[in-house]
C-alpha cells in the first residue's frame, strides 16, 4: 500500500527543480491518461490558521469519577473526546507514561476506504471527523492524497480486481491502473515488477500523534482530567455485595459485576465506568 505524502512529494520535486536549473537538465510530467485520476489525486487544502496546539496538564489522582480511561493514546484520548461531545464532564484518563504519547505516536495514520463496509464506515466517519477538525484550524497533518494498492503478482492483481468489483457497488470510487498510471501519480515509484493496481481517490492519511493530541486538549477543555505515570494494579469490581479484583467473564455469575474503581500507583480512585484503552502493551 503507497500513500502519497503530497507535501513532502512537493519539496522533492522543488529541489529536483533546483537541481535540475543548475545541471541545465530539463523535467517534463507527461500528460495523465486519465482526466479523473489527476483531479482525484489533487491534495485539498485547509485554509483556516492552524490553533497552537496545548498539550493537557497534569492532575493528581482525585478520589472519585464518573469515568474512568485507561490509557491515554489515540484510543483512550478519543473516547474522552467523543464523551465530552456528549456533555459528559467528569471523566479521568490515566496512564503510566504521559499524555499523548506511547506506540499512538508512531501509528501510520493510513485511512484507507478500500474494505468491506462494516469497516468502511468506521474509515469514512474518522475521515469527515479530521477534516472538520482540521477545517476548525487544528493541525492534523491530514493529507487527502489517495491511495495505491499495487499488485507484483497475477494472483495478487486478480484479487484487487475481484475487491474493486464487489466494493465498487457499495460505493467506494477506486481504479484499476496500470503501471504508466502509476508513474503519474508516483513519479518515483520503481514498476519495473509491477503488474498493476488500484487506485483509491478518497483515501487520506494522518498524523496520529497529532490527532491524539488534539483529541487530548479538547476533551480536556470539556473538564476531562488527565494523570500520568499512573499505571493501572487493579479494577475493583463488586457482585452481591463483594468486592472483587477478577473481571474475567468466562461465568455466568459476571454478568452483575460493576466496577466501583481503580487501584493505580498512585492510589485509589473510585469511578461509575471504567473504559481500558491501555493497548497491547
Amino acid at each position: 500500500l503507497i500513500h502519497f505524502y503530497k507535501r513532502n512529494l512537493r519539496k522533492i520535486m522543488q529541489q529536483v527543480g533546483r537541481i535540475c536549473s543548475g545541471s541545465g537538465c530539463s523535467w517534463s510530467r507527461r500528460t495523465p491518461r486519465s482526466k479523473s485520476i489527476v483531479e482525484a489525486s489533487r491534495t485539498l487544502s485547509c485554509t483556516a490558521p492552524n490553533r497552537r496546539l496545548d498539550i493537557p496538564k497534569q492532575s493528581d489522582l482525585p478520589k472519585h469519577a464518573q469515568v474512568v480511561i485507561a490509557g491515554s493514546g489515540m484510543i483512550g484520548n478519543s473516547v474522552a473526546y467523543h464523551l465530552v461531545q456528549r456533555g459528559w464532564s467528569d471523566i479521568v484518563i490515566i496512564d503510566k507514561g504521559k499524555v499523548a504519547e506511547g506506540t499512538s505516536r508512531y501509528g501510520s495514520g493510513v485511512l484507507g476506504l478500500f474494505r468491506p463496509s462494516y469497516e468502511r464506515r468506521l474509515v469514512q466517519y474518522c475521515i469527515d471527523l479530521y477534516t472538520d477538525l482540521q477545517n476548525q484550524g487544528y493541525d492534523l497533518g491530514l493529507e487527502h492524497c489517495g491511495s495505491v494498492n499495487i499488485a507484483t503478482t497475477k494472483d495478487r492483481l486478480i484479487s484487487l480486481q475481484r475487491r474493486a468489483s464487489k466494493y465498487r457497488p457499495s460505493g467506494v470510487e477506486c481504479h484499476m491502473i496500470g503501471k504508466d498510471e502509476m508513474k503519474e501519480l508516483h513519479p518515483f515509484i520503481n514498476t519495473e515488477d509491477i503488474l498493476g493496481g488500484v487506485w483509491i481517490p478518497q483515501d487520506a492519511c494522518v498524523d496520529a500523534g497529532k490527532v491524539s493530541e488534539v483529541f487530548a486538549m479538547i476533551a480536556s477543555k470539556g473538564g476531562a482530567k488527565f494523570v500520568g505515570g499512573c499505571g493501572v494494579k487493579k479494577v475493583l469490581t463488586k457482585d452481591s455485595g463483594n468486592t472483587f479484583s477478577n473481571l474475567s467473564t468466562t461465568n455466568n455469575s459476571s454478568k452483575n459485576v460493576k466496577v466501583t474503581g481503580v487501584e493505580t500507583e498512585k492510589g485509589l480512585i473510585e469511578c461509575d465506568y471504567f473504559v481500558n484503552c491501555a493497548g497491547i502493551w
